[in-house]
């Protein structure tokens, strides 16, 4: 099945590139589909086409031109602090904790912990808004979402660069973008933008 090239995709990832990825970039290979975009549930690998076909519409992509390399220690760092923050408020993922989770049991993990955690609390909980968004055609929200992903992944994942930033930073100055944000897994690539 389609599902299972992808998983075997990342399996490769993990066992021949010593890459401890995710699932969404081999998913998005093997199930998008033109004019929509793919909710992927990594809990139970369910997925969600999600239309987007609105015409006046655009989704530009900026390359930033910075080599990110993922098979270093930056990514697996992030992954072990998530898995650490879960454990400290008794969570086999972090997709069970609320920020009030986070809050409560601060002064059991470190500072980076809370942010790492913060950030993905915050993601899924954007997500699941983005989702809502787009089936009610709120482009504006969808993009101000957007916006709001990328403050997260440079302040609390410290995934982005100043190159990023500043292509982010340029988008959200002209007339008629919705917003932008970094995209894959940071520490360079690309940007994308709506407008």
């Amino acid at each position: 099945s389609v599902r299972s090239k992808a998983l075997a995709c990342q399996q490769a990832e993990h066992q021949y590139a010593n890459m401890p990825c995710g699932i969404m970039d081999q998913f998005i290979s093997a199930m998008a589909e033109a004019g929509n975009i793919l909710l992927i549930d990594c809990r139970d690998l369910s997925c969600e086409l999600v239309p987007f076909t609105e015409p006046s519409l655009r989704v530009v992509v900026c390359n930033s031109n910075v080599r990110h390399e993922l098979s270093g220690s930056e990514y697996p760092a992030r992954r072990a602090a998530c898995h650490a923050a879960a454990a400290a408020m008794g969570k086999k993922s972090l997709r069970e904790a609320t920020l009030d989770d986070i809050q409560k049991h601060a002064p059991c993990m470190t500072e980076v912990e809370v942010r790492r955690a913060r950030h993905v609390v915050g993601e899924i909980a954007r997500t699941q808004e983005a989702v809502r968004a787009l089936k009610a055609k709120d482009y504006n929200a969808f993009g101000r979402l957007m916006t709001a992903s990328h403050a997260s992944l440079r302040d609390d994942y410290e995934v982005s660069c100043a190159e990023l930033d500043e292509l982010v930073e340029a988008a959200l100055e002209v007339k008629g973008v919705k917003g932008s944000r970094m995209t894959g897994g940071g520490f360079g690539g690309c940007t994308v933008t709506l407008v």
